[in-house]
């Protein structure tokens, strides 16, 4: 488990060095496997503006990017870039021509194919802010011009301990787990966070029922109804801190149900609610030989031999979700999402160990 040091101050003190930390964690159980910095070797990279794109007149894979630092820049840089994953108005981070990236990658004015290039657009991987290197990261469209990125970001200098969280420990599980055990351990203070400015609300949430016919599965479940919800980007603080716990940010809407899994070890799912038939979710056990399509675009079949899988359902009875495991791809929530159903259960441990185990599946 990857746990910034940033986040867990959160909740208590730890000023303590990376070494005597990394100490009482392993004298706590909790094994350090690595311990890495970040939040360096950013310099030179600053937010930007894609004025305009051309066409490479001597390369099909690559195309010219007209780049300015400020609205009113006369004169836009050129930058050679081989990634499509954006258009004219997005803003993007920029490594400026002198930049030294991580791993001492060092940009040089160059030319591509017969075309200077005048540095270069970053995908997060570049700036070892995920394994993402599919594309141009693109920043959000409020991102202010001409900033270092880890400003834009809301990255800092920070110390990631990658620690080795054992199956009889889920009380370590979790940001504040880790926090409140070291907090005995050095006889530091320890205090659930109250700040709520990294909170955006919607219209206010209202309860409705669930069923379960399975209580041997799940003997509780929660399930509350959000309206007015508007899909996008999540705030830099949230984007940086899922990215140095080794998430990805996907949207506000699902990365603020994995922070609160990170943060406070209580897993939830979302659906969306205009995809549910019925407007409503139950449990029970899968039917042999019921099938469903899941998150990752995989078709699983459900309740297979001996095998028992605890499935959510929508009003129509039919399967939306694997049960604490993964969700199903019919009801994801997109940038069309405007209600959600948000779950919440206790289900029994080694129901669901057996069908992740079963499906090779640790989401």
């Amino acid at each position: 488990m990857l746990v910034p040091l940033s986040w867990l101050r959160t909740f208590t003190p730890a000023d303590r060095s990376a070494a005597q930390l990394s100490d009482a964690f392993n004298e706590l159980g909790l094994v350090v496997e690595g311990v890495e910095v970040t939040g360096e070797g950013l310099d030179g990279v600053v937010t930007a503006l894609v004025r305009g794109i051309r066409k490479h007149p001597n390369a099909d894979r690559m195309r010219l990017i007209d780049i300015v630092l400020s609205e009113d820049q006369v004169e836009p840089l050129q930058v050679a870039c081989g990634a499509f994953n954006f258009v004219e108005g997005d803003r993007v981070p920029l490594a400026q021509v002198g930049a030294v990236l991580p791993g001492n990658f060092k940009i040089e004015r160059a030319k591509k194919r017969g075309e200077w290039s005048n540095g270069m657009l970053c995908s997060a991987r570049e700036l070892r802010l995920s394994d993402d290197h599919e594309g141009i990261l693109v920043l959000s469209p409020d991102t202010p011009l001409n900033v270092p990125i880890a400003e834009a970001l809301g990255m800092m200098r920070d110390t990631i301990f990658d620690l080795s969280i054992e199956a009889n420990r889920p009380d370590a599980m979790s940001i504040a787990g880790i926090a409140r055990d070291l907090a005995a351990k050095l006889g530091d203070p320890f205090t659930m966070p109250t700040d709520t400015s990294l909170v955006t609300s919607a219209s206010p949430a209202s309860s409705t029922p669930g069923s379960i016919t399975a209580t041997d599965l799940c003997d509780r479940l929660t399930v509350t109804v959000i309206r007015g919800v508007v899909v996008g980007p999540s705030t830099p603080v949230v984007r940086a801190r899922l990215a140095a716990a080794g998430m990805r940010s996907v949207s506000n809407v699902v990365d603020a149900s994995n922070y609160v899994m990170l943060e406070l070890g209580a897993p939830s799912h979302t659906f969306d609610l205009d995809k549910l038939p019925g407007g409503r979710i139950g449990v029970r056990w899968a039917a042999t030989g019921e099938k469903l399509t899941t998150l990752d675009e995989v078709e699983r079949t459900l309740g297979s031999g001996d095998a028992q899988d605890g499935v959510i359902v929508d009003g129509a009875d039919a399967v939306v979700g694997i049960a604490a495991v993964m969700g199903g791809a019919s009801s994801e929530v997109d940038e069309h999402t405007t209600s959600l159903l948000l779950e919440v259960a206790h289900w029994t441990p080694m129901c669901i160990a057996r069908t992740s185990k079963r499906m090779g599946l640790r989401s």
